[in-house]
């Protein structure tokens, strides 16, 4: 899994995924931070609290906290941000 815009590490992420049979569930992803808890890193490595994000005033350098790709209602990056590769994986059945 990749996100070449980067992905929010407010929370975990959990992407739905549908097997070949139609068999769905789900698959959570968690996103290590070094900034510590409570905290989020801009794309630059500056650390900011999550409180930070999305506020209307860019308190990474880089700006990377008020992104429009993020700063919507949604606090999750639309689908077409985050790419499977491979696009097939061999998990066991639930």
């Amino acid at each position: 899994v990749s996100a070449p815009y980067g992905l929010r590490d407010v929370d975990d992420l959990q992407i739905d995924c549908v097997t070949s049979t139609g068999q769905k569930g789900d698959v959570t992803i968690t996103i290590p931070s070094r900034c510590g808890r409570g905290n989020t890193m801009c794309k630059d490595g500056a650390c900011i609290s999550v409180n930070q994000l999305c506020d209307g005033i860019a308190q990474c350098y880089d700006g990377s906290d008020e992104d429009a790709r993020y700063c919507q209602e949604s606090t999750r990056p639309p689908p077409s941000i985050v790419k499977v590769s491979p696009s097939i994986i061999d998990i066991q059945p639930w």
